[in-house]
């Protein structure tokens, strides 16, 4: 572990009001809960939906036994108060104890993953990986039209960068290949280490030749992968690559 540089706390400090703000926050629009947690939500309110749905069962079937006084209509006449209150009391039971895991569950789901950012900013260091550089090659990416560079390692694996502001000048209508930034025999990765944001990339060295992107039909990492190692060996990238 390394001090975390000025610049570096100062783009960790961007996420950490938005991670307090969240953290305190009630909100649970779409967008602000986990998709298993809506998922769960929804068989919730359908489990409450079948609570009713037998309340309004019993209730019919009381309302009738007692309009056509069928042998039922003694007994239901005694119980069937009961039965509604059961049901109500079953219902609201049922939706309580449901809405109190939701809440649980949601405040823990935001602890674990919000609460890294605010441990990140508070400790003040990074994880720092250095990787010597033997080969690099620019790759077009499809859907957006950004470039990716896979970079060669000193163990001949391959190290996945994504040019960022590649994708924007292609969004825009401009030339990914004039985007600044120019890989080099040394890259130079900083890691928040608990949160796992990587909040620092740099080239030092001899930059590689910047040429135009290659295109390649086969499949390619995602985002994901940035500042890391890709699963494909360098044998395995030439060979992607060889397609065309």
């Amino acid at each position: 572990m390394v001090a975390m540089t000025q610049d570096e706390r100062g783009r960790l400090e961007l996420i950490v009001p938005r991670a307090d703000e969240l953290m305190a926050s009630t909100d649970q629009s779409p967008d602000q809960v986990p998709a298993h947690i809506r998922h769960w939500r929804r068989e919730w309110l359908k489990s409450c939906a079948a609570v009713t749905g037998f309340f309004l069962v019993v209730l019919t079937i009381s309302v009738l036994s007692l309009r056509s006084g069928s042998a039922l209509a003694g007994w239901v006449a005694a119980y069937w108060p009961y039965l509604l209150a059961a049901c109500l009391l079953l219902g609201m039971v049922h939706a309580s104890v449901n809405a109190w895991t939701f809440a649980r569950q949601w405040r823990a789901i935001k602890r674990s993953t919000l609460g890294a950012f605010q441990i990140d900013a508070r400790a003040g260091v990074v994880r720092e990986e250095r990787h010597a550089l033997r080969d690099c090659r620019a790759v077009h990416e499809p859907e957006q039209g950004g470039r990716i560079y896979l970079l060669r390692t000193e163990d001949s694996r391959c190290l996945v960068v994504f040019d960022s502001q590649s994708f924007d000048l292609a969004q825009s209508g401009g030339d990914p290949a004039q985007s600044p930034l120019r890989p080099a025999r040394e890259a130079i990765l900083r890691w928040a280490p608990v949160s796992g944001i990587l909040l620092n990339l740099e080239f030092r060295g001899p930059i590689f030749p910047h040429g135009p992107a290659e295109r390649v039909s086969g499949s390619l990492p995602d985002w994901a992968c940035h500042g890391r190692i890709w699963e494909l060996d360098w044998g395995e990238v030439e060979r992607l690559l060889s397609k065309g």
